[in-house]
């Protein structure tokens, strides 16, 4: 687990869903950028995110043998689901987000602007 004390970002309620289009968690430990929703009636998240682990950086052993593993992405991009009480965190094996690609705002902007800018997805 990972020590994370800071939470951003902008968001929209729309009926039962709170839309996160760009979320910043950070602690001393790793920093993820999110986008996603939180469906509040029904307490599911459904989020995409970019993981940074730093906490290498504080243990010789491990940044040892991180600094062997160099092929390990620096960015582990990951699916957040499961409720606030009980997130589950699973590797996304998306190839054009693990090979330096963008996070899909879609999942962080609700279902009329995404409609009003054309970017609905079908």
């Amino acid at each position: 687990s990972f020590n994370l004390n800071r939470a951003e970002s902008e968001f929209t309620i729309q009926k039962n869903k709170i839309y996160f289009p760009n979320g910043k968690i950070n602690g001393p430990d790793c920093n993820v950028l999110a986008v996603g929703n939180y469906d509040f009636l029904a307490d599911r998240l459904n989020f995409r995110a970019m993981l940074t682990v730093t906490v290498g950086n504080n243990i010789p052993l491990f940044g040892h043998v991180m600094g062997m593993v160099n092929r390990i992405p620096r960015l582990t991009p990951v699916n957040i689901t499961g409720s606030i009480d009980d997130p589950q965190w699973s590797l996304d094996p998306t190839p054009s987000v693990l090979w330096g690609g963008s996070l899909d705002s879609s999942l962080g902007t609700p279902p009329a602007v995404r409609q009003e800018s054309g970017n609905e997805k079908k």
